[in-house]
């Protein structure tokens, strides 16, 4: 990925996550796992899990730690 395609704004993203998605995205990137989450926001460990594949097919990407990275590089959250 260039510099530039990093350096761009992407509002036309702006919906591509639910506020749960964004919700479960921040507290991963404060550290907590799945099951703290879970018990944090009074869901299931399975919907934390589910939030959190959503949000990482959203972006195409492999891992919560990269989906992170990708809410937080468009500005969709900010930890």
């Amino acid at each position: 990925m260039s510099i530039q395609a990093l350096a761009n704004d992407d509002d036309d993203h702006e919906g591509v996550l639910t506020d749960r998605e964004k919700e479960v995205l921040l507290w991963a990137a404060a550290g907590k796992t799945s099951s703290e989450t879970s018990q944090i926001l009074g869901l299931t460990e399975r919907t934390v899990k589910w939030h959190s594949t959503r949000a990482r097919e959203a972006f195409g990407v492999a891992t919560t730690t990269q989906a992170v990275v990708e809410a937080v590089r468009r500005r969709l959250i900010h930890p």
